[in-house]
């Protein structure tokens, strides 16, 4: 991975958050393909199985930054596969809950122990200050994002409204 800066901090710190991401998909992807699921599918079974109880679509569907119809594809097709169930929520049955089944649970263990594996060593070359500034500093940075679209906004929407008007240092140009 080629690392090139453009001289304007805000777009360098995007691609290599960018990159940084796309690496951990392909570092996860080889994990979590050997034992029959793709990445998506363990971070489903990850957010069941720590929020230790049944999930509804729509709350897992932001937790992943997907789409209701595509996290509802991922997750039929998890159901086919007998990783998760759908339960009816017995106070509102037209609420769907997803839990993790044994199948599921036992895939979980399997792919948990290596991906934590080579996590920890990918994080290894920061210190805990270093990483706990880290967490800090994209979590400020995610929690922007969040404020800056409304539930259900696409990109498109939250670019249309200021392209007109866009920040100062984006109309500098590298020399």
């Amino acid at each position: 991975m080629k690392k090139l800066r453009f001289g304007i901090k805000e777009y360098d710190a995007l691609c290599f958050i960018d990159q940084v991401g796309n690496a951990l998909t392909r570092f996860g992807e080889p994990i979590c393909r050997n034992l029959g699921l793709t990445v998506m599918q363990y971070r489903v079974l990850f957010i069941i199985r720590h929020i230790n109880r049944p999930i509804m679509i729509s709350d897992l569907a932001q937790l992943t930054d997907r789409r209701i119809n595509s996290i509802t594809t991922i997750i039929d097709r998890m159901e086919r596969q007998g990783l998760v169930e759908k339960l009816r929520d017995e106070r509102d049955r037209r609420a769907i809950n997803l839990a993790i089944t044994e199948k599921g649970n036992k895939k979980f263990e399997a792919v948990t122990g290596p991906f934590m594996g080579l996590l920890l060593q990918l994080m290894s070359c920061l210190s805990e200050e270093e990483l706990q500034l880290f967490i800090k500093l994209i979590d400020k940075l995610r929690d922007r994002v969040i404020e800056m679209t409304a539930p259900g906004d696409t990109i498109e929407e939250v670019y249309a409204e200021d392209i007109s008007n866009p920040p100062r240092s984006v109309n500098k140009r590298v020399a």
